[in-house]
């Protein structure tokens, strides 16, 4: 059981090199993952025939909330997903959908997580709305302010660690923006 981006790299490794590779990942994401016009032979296709699910349209704010962790390189924390609820109804349940549909998973500390491929593919083809942004920074902007207050205070070490858990997030958002 290998995945479909795997196996459809692996296929294209045979005879490119990985410089070619690269170049063609940085240029066309996603679309360089074509074999044919099936969902086992195209990862465009897989996606977006597992986006049209049932599941996922049953719960129309699955989108929404793929489309702001696919901003999210280092996943969602629990406080981050809680965060989302003035912009998707009920996120937790949300999650849950898209776990079960394997759109999203749990990875470290329990943070949710989008794999590359995917988050790539909702980045070019849903990209986030204004206010989808706008909740994710203003969760950021939050965290910021927390950690300021705790920088003027002897618990500097707590807000240092809290910062460096979100870079890699907050650099995607900037590279973003």
């Amino acid at each position: 059981n290998v995945p479909l981006a795997v196996t459809l790299m692996a296929i294209r490794a045979q005879c490119e090199t990985t410089t070619s590779l690269l170049q063609q990942w940085n240029d066309m994401r996603t679309l360089m993952l074509t074999r044919g016009t099936t969902r086992l032979s195209s990862l465009d296709i897989s996606f977006g025939l597992s986006l049209q699910c049932e599941t996922v349209q049953r719960v129309p704010q699955s989108l929404h909330l793929l489309k702001i962790l696919s901003l999210l390189p280092d996943g969602a924390s629990a406080d981050l997903i809680s965060h989302l609820s003035a912009s998707v109804p009920q996120p937790h349940r949300t999650l849950s959908v898209l776990v079960q549909t394997s759109l999203a998973y749990y990875g470290v500390d329990d943070r949710a997580f989008v794999l590359v491929p995917l988050r790539e593919y909702m980045l070019h083809y849903y990209p986030p709305t204004l206010d989808e942004l706008e909740a994710v920074i203003g969760f950021f902007m939050r965290t910021i302010s927390i950690n300021k207050a705790l920088f003027d205070s002897s618990d500097r070490r707590v807000g240092v660690a809290m910062l460096l858990a979100q870079a890699v997030n907050i650099d995607s958002l900037l590279q973003y923006a």
